[in-house]
């Protein structure tokens, strides 16, 4: 497995390896990032995310803790299942996020 990955998710026929949500989320967005990928999840035909990761995500949502990064990674693994382009559309403007707040962060010292 590639350093910094948690697993990986079949799209479009290739194995993407899911890198953790720390590396690729700013910690300051994860609310709104859980937010949105519940929203993916939500608005989806989850039949081909495993039952297990469904199970993860609502032992999380039930203890209001979706914001950790433990449950923002099953969010991730399984709309990356649901929904593969909407989560890479996310996933890509919060890089984006995370780059200009290390930008800014390198900036002013």
């Amino acid at each position: 497995m590639i350093k910094g990955t948690v697993g990986s998710v079949d799209y479009l026929g290739l194995t993407v390896r899911l890198r953790r949500v720390r590396e690729i989320v700013p910690r300051s967005s994860w609310a709104s990032t859980a937010s949105h990928l519940l929203d993916i999840l939500v608005n989806s035909v989850p039949d081909n995310v495993p039952r297990i990761c469904l199970e993860k995500i609502l032992f999380f949502w039930q203890r209001d803790q979706l914001v950790v990064e433990a449950a923002l990674q099953h969010l991730l693994e399984a709309c990356m299942i649901a929904e593969p382009q909407k989560t890479w559309e996310l996933m890509k403007t919060l890089e984006r996020c995370k780059l200009s707040e290390n930008l800014s962060g390198a900036i002013r010292t």
